[in-house]
């Protein structure tokens, strides 16, 4: 488990911080260790007056999420995350949306290939019959 103490952990800028270190922990392809550390910060920060922490950790535990290939998850953590979002100040609503959108992106591709991996063993299964096998009258 990844550990931050900046200022105590319930210190806006030890979380800020912390989530900053998650996102960079899911880039790296560490997304179990970014999720529980996003989530704890994400805990800790709704401690705090500052109304952009929440909404910033749920990102990231969305990305993880992703990341993780569970993206129904993920996009439970990224409707909380916009749902947060509508509480900011509007230059801070442009930002936060802009990468809401950018993760919606990554959420559907995923969606899409979940998709076709469903499908992907019906068509295999027909295409493995061989026409020697059906019956002819």
């Amino acid at each position: 488990s990844i550990g931050v103490d900046y200022a105590g952990d319930d210190h806006p800028e030890t979380i800020y911080i912390g989530i900053n270190l998650a996102e960079v922990l899911v880039a790296r392809g560490r997304p179990d260790e970014a999720l529980e550390l996003a989530r704890r910060l994400g805990g800790n920060a709704q401690r705090t007056e500052e109304p952009r922490l929440v909404p910033y950790a749920l990102y990231v535990q969305a990305e993880a999420l992703l990341a993780q290939n569970k993206p129904a998850e993920a996009k439970a953590a990224l409707e909380e995350c916009s749902r947060r979002t509508a509480m900011l100040d509007p230059t801070d609503v442009m930002v936060a949306r802009a990468r809401l959108e950018q993760l919606s992106g990554k959420l559907a591709a995923a969606g899409a290939g979940e998709a076709r991996l469903a499908a992907a063993p019906v068509a295999a299964t027909k295409s493995t019959t061989a026409p020697s096998e059906t019956t002819q009258p």
